[in-house]
């Protein structure tokens, strides 16, 4: 018990073991608070483009290369062909590489 304290008061206030060891061995070790609120100032409605160019679970590979050369957009939502309900996302780099290989 008193090891296992010792080690958490260490970690919290310090460098822990593990860590200088993976410093040594030169892994990256990423910054996580960095991580957490580096978009904190951005909504969606400022970077999205409307109105939203969206995929249907069922389409024809005609449509997609259509929107694919007439777009620049790098993901595209994709939503249920009956309800229109929100199924996922497709990235642009996918769909090319299903269509062009």
């Amino acid at each position: 018990i008193g090891i296992s304290i010792a080690k958490m008061i260490a970690d919290r206030y310090g460098h822990s073991i593990t860590t200088s060891h993976l410093e040594a061995k030169c892994v990256p070790i990423l910054d996580f608070e960095s991580r957490i609120h580096k978009y904190d100032m951005f909504c969606a409605r400022n970077i999205m483009q409307a109105p939203v160019l969206t995929f249907t679970s069922m389409m024809d590979a005609k449509s997609i290369i259509e929107t694919l050369e007439t777009t620049a957009h790098n993901g595209f939502p994709v939503v249920s062909f009956s309800d229109r309900s929100f199924k996922g996302m497709v990235l642009r780099s996918h769909l090319e590489i299903i269509l062009w290989n």
